[in-house]
């Protein structure tokens, strides 16, 4: 899921994945071989036009739940603020590593504990649940490990992140494992791993690498470093995503979709065109010299039987320009629209408008904390008659029983 901060690049490298061979007996069967649809999605060309709107909930959410998270001495997060790395289950709510119930809120404990010790994370970049193993998996950056924690706040064990920078827990105890931004000896667009065995049981490397033979000769890559030391940065990221339990894919340096066959294997199902929002290294050169040039990345892609939906970045950090776009492909008509900036208003509960949503990997669904004086204050503005009703009165009442500093209330959407 996932990671609401965004980052742009990690210095770090993929050392590579050493695997016995791309199949064992330890990769399960996660996904089936089934004919695809093939969508072709413009992305270049859908943000010419983009629509500046409030997006009304209702528009693309089928429903929304409240969950305020129990408030202790123990499990206060970043002071009663949104919370900094979550993720949520259907068992499991975690923010700012503090445990919660998913249904009820109620703290649960505080996961693992912060140190240099074997057992112990130092930064964590990501966390994922697995609900059928019960197990948290926590991506440490520096060293860069998974820890393993039980739905009992035991440790288990600790295998190599490889120098990824996002990660995904794909079921049976295999953990997929997404490129970090920076390359020095060896490229792989991802690779999974097995928390049972250790070992590396799959990988993949883009087909653009394996044609080029060369990573100069690749678009949207870039030399850095020294003479002696060279290494090569990756200007945009690839994406992974959960759709009718199946492991979708979006390779950058390709711009090509896949789905996952159930030896993780990336089966061809469309395109997702990048290109003309891709910099040469020549292009990144003259433009950071003039200050004018915009870098593009995509945070998140998320799926529905009705959409595909792309979360994208578009940023100047000299003139500090922050655009981003929600680009929303239907696969009905085929057609693509764009918004800039978008806020997302409430209105199946009168609540919080919103600029940003955060995606839940293993499910349909989109999600945003809200702190109680932010409730409150939007009852004020709007009048309690507005909030008499059906989803409406349901926030109203959560909003008068929070005190102004207790925790978040985690608003989980199900999309259409």
């Amino acid at each position: 899921m996932k990671n609401q901060i965004l980052v742009f690049m990690i210095a770090g490298s993929l050392l590579g994945c050493s695997s016995k061979s791309n199949q064992t007996d330890t990769a399960k069967n996660v996904t089936q071989n089934e004919p695809v649809e093939f969508y072709s999605i413009d992305v270049s060309n859908s943000i010419k036009n983009p629509e500046e709107v409030v997006t009304p909930f209702s528009d693309f959410v089928e429903n929304i739940e409240y969950v305020p998270l129990q408030t202790t001495s123990l499990s206060l997060i970043n002071e009663g603020r949104h919370g900094i790395i979550s993720d949520i289950s259907q068992k499991l709510i975690i923010a700012d590593m503090n445990v919660f119930d998913r249904n009820t809120g109620q703290f649960l404990f505080k996961l693992g504990t912060r140190g240099q010790g074997p057992e112990e994370y130092t930064y964590v970049v990501d966390v994922e649940i697995d609900d059928e193993r019960k197990e948290i998996y926590v991506l440490n950056a520096e060293p860069s490990k998974i820890l393993t924690y039980s739905f009992d706040n035991k440790y288990k064990y600790t295998v190599s992140a490889l120098g990824s920078e996002s990660f995904y827990a794909m079921g049976n105890g295999n953990l997929l494992l997404s490129r970090s931004g920076s390359i020095k000896n060896s490229y792989y667009d991802y690779c999974v791993v097995n928390v049972d065995s250790k070992e590396t049981v799959y990988k993949h490397i883009s087909s653009i690498v394996k044609e080029s033979g060369d990573f100069s000769k690749c678009k949207g890559i870039m030399k850095a470093g020294s003479v002696d030391e060279p290494y090569f940065i990756v200007t945009g990221k690839n994406q992974f995503w959960k759709y009718n339990k199946k492991w979708c894919y979006y390779e950058y340096l390709s711009d090509s979709l896949f789905v996952l066959n159930n030896r993780f294997e990336p089966v061809p199902r469309g395109s997702l065109d990048m290109e003309g929002l891709k910099i040469t290294e020549e292009q990144w050169e003259v433009g950071f010299f003039k200050q004018n040039f915009f870098t593009w990345i995509i945070k998140s892609i998320s799926e529905t039987k009705e959409n595909i939906t792309i979360d994208l970045l578009g940023s100047n950090i000299v003139q500090k320009i922050f655009d981003n776009y929600l680009i929303t492909y239907s696969k009905s008509d085929k057609k693509t629209k764009s918004i800039l900036n978008p806020v997302f208003e409430d209105d199946l509960a009168k609540g919080v408008a919103k600029s940003f949503l955060l995606k839940i990997s293993n499910e349909n669904s989109k999600y945003y904390f809200i702190s109680p004086d932010e409730m409150k204050d939007e009852i004020g503005k709007k009048g309690v008659e507005a909030f008499s009703t059906g989803k409406a009165k349901e926030f109203k009442e959560i909003a008068n029983r929070l005190k102004e500093d207790d925790n978040n209330v985690t608003c989980i959407l199900k999309l259409k």
